[in-house]
C-alpha cells in the first residue's frame, strides 16, 4: 500500500488510506518512518473516533462475512483497536461515536475547508 501511494505523490496526486494502521498512529517514531515512506511531502492523518458501541452496532448492520471474527471474539477486537486512546501522530479528531455531539458531514466539511 505504501509503494502505490509513494508512486501516487510522486506525480504529485494526492492519496487517501483508509485503515486501521494502529501500530503506526500509536507510536510516532513509527508514524514518521511511515511517513517517509509515503513520500511527497506532509502527510495528514485523520483520526476516526469511535468507541465499542458505536462498533458493535456498525458491525452488526453491516453484516459481512469478514466481519465474523471481528464479532465472535469483540473484546479482544476492540482492544486491538486501541479507540480509547488518541493517536501520538499530530491527527485531526473525526468524532464518529453514535454519541457525538456533531453529526460526520459537519465535522468532514470543517477538516476539509481547514476550519
Amino acid at each position: 500500500m505504501a509503494a502505490t501511494a509513494r508512486e501516487i505523490r510522486r506525480h504529485g496526486c494526492p492519496v487517501l488510506l483508509s485503515g486501521p494502521f494502529t501500530r503506526q498512529i500509536h507510536d510516532l517514531s513509527s508514524w514518521r518512518e511511515w511517513a517517509d515512506e509515503l513520500g511527497g511531502g506532509a502527510v495528514q492523518l485523520v483520526w476516526i473516533k469511535s468507541d465499542a458501541a458505536t462498533l458493535r452496532q456498525r458491525l452488526t448492520e453491516r453484516a459481512l462475512q469478514r466481519d465474523s471474527a471481528k464479532i465472535a471474539e469483540f473484546e479482544q477486537f476492540i482492544a486491538s483497536m486501541k479507540l480509547d486512546i488518541e493517536p501520538a501522530a499530530p491527527h485531526v479528531t473525526i468524532d464518529n461515536r453514535l454519541a457525538a455531539t456533531d453529526c460526520v458531514e459537519a465535522q468532514v466539511a470543517r477538516v476539509a475547508t481547514g476550519h
